[in-house]
Formats: structure tokens, C-alpha cells, sequence
């Protein structure tokens, strides 16, 4: 390592604003990253094991076990981010490893053993989905250590199962978050309150989902400002310039966009009636950065906002509006085909008006290898790539296919006999056994263990049951050697 150290993917501002957006980053120390680092620290046998996140000021320190590093106190949880030696993992975008601190004195890790007494250091990044390194998983002893190729790939591993829980963690908050949204729209969608009244519930909805307090509506036909209730610092920007610019750029545009108005974001969707702008929502955004948390929050949650303003427009046609909700909060979003909810909410109905009915409770074999062996956009792709052929059997079969969890699915099939049944679950093995290509030119076989039950129209075997049944027979299927089916 030189004297000189090239810092930009430190302050790269794509990845600093994806951390602090994530949840991990806005939550304290949690149980189930301390449990990885005081694991790490028995394995290497080191002073101080770390799992840090990194902006491109600060460090925060996720989970620290060990003792403390002389001069620090043990209710320090960040510290600047140019004082640690992960910053040169985030550099590196991979590892960093120092056997000696003090080894040479011109070497820009010297004051770190000098200073805070660290001897050894060696870190890896944790690297998310989208490419970015957001943090490290790092151990640090006071005496030199020798660090073995061996010794770096386990701390890898390691790295991999926090970026892992990482992941996981936020993909159930934002799965979670946004439910708790969409459940919030359909009420105020479908409530019988007011149209003022609605109105206001949803800019209040949308300033908790943005974090912002700065928003409004505008009537284009009735030159007129709905601002959020309540807000008095709102008042100030809501003058005349604002309300012509917003008019005229509703005149001759229906799109989405921004007005740059003295110092001041104003950030416009426009409320739209066979491609004419009659209002739009705004979103006031004064912090004067490029890539504002505001701007960060509108982009993710641009479906959201964009259900709302839809609304707007079909308010007095309130049955579209309760089925577009039902339908979202019923798919997975990443198949498109049903979830378990709607699996659940059908069953319930079949079972009320006593229909008899077939569940195929399909696993795919090995799907962790394919995620650990590939990466998970591939993973995302094979399960993509079984929606769209479990959707495909719909035309031989009168089939309802869900996605129930990762890589669990279910087909429910009505009033059909044992031998249709069983040909149905032949056709899923034959559509299995067809390669899956992605790439361009790679091919996996994908297996899948299948269990089948039937309802047997007896009251007492209600839905929760039948579904227990053919879980039963899948994993009798999957202990069997997987790829196979089992029939009651």
C-alpha cells in the first residue's frame, strides 16, 4: 500500500446513501450480529472482532466483543471514518490485511499501532446485492500475527453470512413496511370519511413513508394548494412563484419531474386523466443536495406514491381501487404469482362452501446451492423462471399456482379426481426436468420434491390440515432422494 490512498469509493455517494437508508444502519447493537462476531473471535482467537458500517464520515459500530482498545471507551459507537482501518477494506472494495502495524514506519498503518496500540488487523467487506461495499467484518489483535490465504477465505465466509443476515434482515423490513403501507391505503382508499378528510390521511401516510413534513397537493383547475395539515413551516414555501410554476409546468407536462425554485427542491407527481395533468402531489425538498434522503425515499417507494396519485384520479370509482390493493397485497412480487396470504384467504372460502379440492406442496431441491454457487440474481431468475411455467400450466389445467416462501410453492386444484390430479403433479416433474438457461448459454437442472393431499370433505379435516398433509408428503418425497412425487 502507498503513502497516498484513493479514497473516492469511500465517498461514493451511491453507496453511502444506500446505507444509510437501510434499516441495519438505523437501528442500535442487535443480538444476532453480536452472536457472528463473538463466534469469529473464538475461531481466530484474536483480541477484538468488529462488524462495522461505513459512510463516508463515520464508522458505526454494528457489534464490537473483546476488550477495548486503549484510549477508547466502551460507550463509543462511531468514530470518524478516517480514523479506522476498515476505511482501506472499503477502498479496496475487498480485504485488508496488516500481519504488523509497526513494521515499517513510513507505512500509513504505523499510527495505528503506535497510537491506538493495534498490532494486527484483518478485515473483508460486506458487500450487498447491488455491488456496493457498506461495511466489514474485521479482527484486531495487539500482537503481530502471521494471516494464512486459509485464514483470510474463512474470514470471507464469515463476511458472506453477515451480508446474508444483512439482506435478509432488510428484505422482511421493507417486505413488512411495505404492507403495513399498502394495508394503510386500502383503508383510507376505501373508507367512508370525506374526500378532505382522505386527502389528508394520505399526505399523512405519504410524510411518514418519505419522512418529510413538506408536502402538499395542488389543483391545477382551481389554481389552489392542499398542504399537509398541521405543518406550519410549509406556510413559507407556498407562494405565488410556486404556484405558477407548478401550473405551468402542469400545463405542458404529465410526467413526473423537478422544479429547482431559489435554493429549493420541488419534487412533482402529477396527478393524470388520459395523459392531462389536473394536480399533482408536491414534495419539498430544501436541503440543497444532489441526492437528497427525500430524493432516495421517493425513488424507492415510487410505486406507492404513484397508487396514491392513481387514486386520486379514480376516487368516485372505488371497486377499481379495492381490487388494485387486494391484488398487490395477494402477489409476490417476484414471481407474480399469488402469496401465502391469498393461498390462505382461498382456502378459507374453499372450505366455507365446502369444495373439494387438491394441494401440490412443491420445494425446490437444493436451492441453496444454486443461491451459494451462482449468487442469488440467479437464484431470482430460476425462481422467475418456474413462475412463469407453473403460470403455464393454466392452460391444460384449471390450476392456482402461489409462491408461499423462498423457495416453496403450492398449486391448488378444484373438483378434480386422484388420476387428474397425479397428472398434474407428473406435468410439474416434466416441466422441472427442462433445463434452465440463463446467461446466455448456462444450463441448470432443477429438481422438485412434490407432496400431494386431498380434501376429504369431512368438517373436521379443515384447510389448515390438508396443507400439514401435503407438507408431510413433500418431505417425505425430499427424504426419499428428492425430484419425485408423493401421492396419500
Amino acid at each position: 500500500m502507498g503513502d497516498s490512498l484513493d479514497d473516492s469509493y469511500l465517498d461514493n455517494v451511491e453507496r453511502v446513501n444506500e446505507l444509510t437508508c437501510m434499516n441495519i444502519y438505523q437501528c442500535g447493537r442487535e443480538e444476532r450480529y453480536d452472536r457472528i462476531t463473538r463466534l469469529v473471535k473464538e475461531v481466530f482467537q484474536v483480541d477484538v472482532c468488529q462488524i462495522n458500517l461505513m459512510t463516508d464520515k463515520e464508522q458505526l459500530f454494528k457489534s464490537s466483543v473483546g476488550i477495548g482498545l486503549p484510549g477508547e471507551s466502551d460507550a463509543v459507537s462511531r468514530s470518524p471514518v478516517r480514523e479506522s482501518l476498515c476505511q482501506y477494506v472499503i477502498v479496496d472494495k475487498d480485504y485488508f490485511v496488516v500481519e504488523d502495524t509497526l513494521k515499517h514506519v513510513e507505512s500509513p498503518t504505523y499510527h495505528y499501532g503506535e497510537k491506538y496500540g493495534i498490532r494486527f488487523y484483518a478485515g473483508v467487506g460486506l458487500k450487498v446485492k447491488s455491488g456496493h461495499v457498506i461495511g466489514t467484518l474485521c479482527i484486531v489483535g495487539h500482537a503481530p500475527r502471521t494471516f494464512s490465504c486459509k485464514e483470510l477465505d474463512l474470514l470471507r465466509s464469515f463476511g458472506k453470512w453477515v451480508t446474508t443476515e444483512i439482506e435478509l434482515q432488510e428484505e422482511m423490513t421493507l417486505k413488512e413496511s411495505r404492507e403495513t403501507y399498502l394495508k394503510k391505503l386500502y383503508s383510507i382508499f376505501t373508507s367512508t370519511q370525506s374526500l378532505e378528510e382522505k386527502q389528508q390521511q394520505l399526505l399523512d401516510t405519504f410524510s411518514r413513508l418519505l419522512k418529510t413534513r413538506l408536502l402538499g397537493m395542488f389543483y391545477r383547475k382551481k389554481n389552489q394548494f392542499l398542504p399537509i395539515a398541521g405543518e406550519e413551516d410549509l406556510s413559507s414555501f407556498l407562494n405565488q412563484e410556486l404556484q405558477r410554476e407548478i401550473h405551468t409546468y402542469l400545463t405542458v407536462s404529465s410526467r413526473k419531474g423537478t422544479l429547482e425554485i431559489n435554493d429549493t427542491q420541488v419534487h412533482l407527481l402529477p396527478i393524470v386523466d388520459n395523459g392531462v395533468s389536473k394536480g399533482c402531489f408536491f414534495f419539498i425538498d430544501d436541503s440543497c443536495e444532489e441526492d437528497s434522503l427525500l430524493h432516495q425515499h421517493l425513488k424507492l417507494n415510487e410505486d406507492l406514491l404513484n397508487l396514491g396519485s392513481e387514486w386520486m384520479n379514480t376516487e368516485y370509482i372505488r371497486m377499481e381501487s379495492h381490487l388494485e390493493i387486494q391484488k398487490l397485497l395477494r402477489t409476490d412480487e417476484l414471481t407474480q404469482l399469488k402469496n401465502r396470504k391469498a393461498l390462505n384467504e382461498d382456502l378459507k372460502d374453499l372450505y366455507t362452501k365446502t369444495i373439494d379440492y387438491a394441494l401440490l406442496f412443491l420445494d425446490i431441491d437444493h436451492f441453496k446451492g444454486i443461491n451459494d454457487t451462482y449468487g442469488h440474481s440467479v437464484g431470482d431468475y430460476v425462481l422467475k423462471e418456474i413462475g412463469k411455467r407453473l403460470t403455464s400450466l393454466k392452460q391444460e389445467y384449471p390450476v392456482a399456482c402461489y409462491r408461499i416462501s423462498g423457495d416453496e410453492f403450492v398449486l391448488l386444484i378444484k373438483n378434480e379426481n386422484a388420476n387428474t390430479v397425479k397428472m398434474l403433479a407428473e406435468t410439474v416433474l416434466g416441466a422441472f426436468s427442462v433445463p434452465v438457461v440463463f446467461d446466455g448459454a448456462n444450463e441448470l437442472i432443477v429438481g422438485v420434491s412434490i407432496g400431494v393431499s386431498v380434501s376429504s370433505g369431512n368438517e373436521v379435516d379443515d384447510f389448515k390440515s390438508t396443507i400439514q398433509r401435503a407438507d408431510r408428503n413433500m418431505y417425505d418425497s425430499k427424504r426419499s432422494g428428492g425430484n419425485r412425487i408423493t401421492m396419500e
